[in-house]
């Protein structure tokens, strides 16, 4: 069986996009390390550089498409700036009636990460 190639477009288009901005000013605002021209980012006990030439496993290991869209999307997405916040940060089950979705997302998402990785 053959991979689809959407994979790859996907992961050229996030390198591209990284490549696009001025990622390792966002080292600081994301608690990671900076390393010549890549980030260091730690994800479930393991170290990645992520750079505009490509999201590496620091051990070696392969990064699966998912890990490579979640890093991609943690670089691009992070604000180049820490916004001014004048009340306390809520957790999602502290929000009215939100106890069906905090279920449904631990099983959905929490529980899915956890068990594959």
């Amino acid at each position: 069986m053959q991979k689809s190639p959407v994979f790859e477009e996907i992961y050229s288009h996030y390198l591209s996009e990284i490549g696009n901005i001025n990622y390792l000013e966002k080292s600081e605002i994301l608690g990671v390390d900076r390393h010549e021209d890549c980030l260091i980012i730690p994800l479930y006990s393991r170290k990645y550089r992520v750079s505009a030439k490509g999201i590496i496993d620091l051990s070696g290991a392969y990064v699966s498409p998912a890990i490579r869209v979640i890093l991609s999307k943690y670089v691009l997405t992070c604000e180049y700036f820490t916004p001014d916040i004048s009340d306390k940060y809520m957790t999602f089950r502290d929000f009215k009636d939100s106890s069906p979705l905090v279920s449904y997302f631990t099983n959905q998402t929490s529980k899915t990460l956890e068990n594959s990785f």
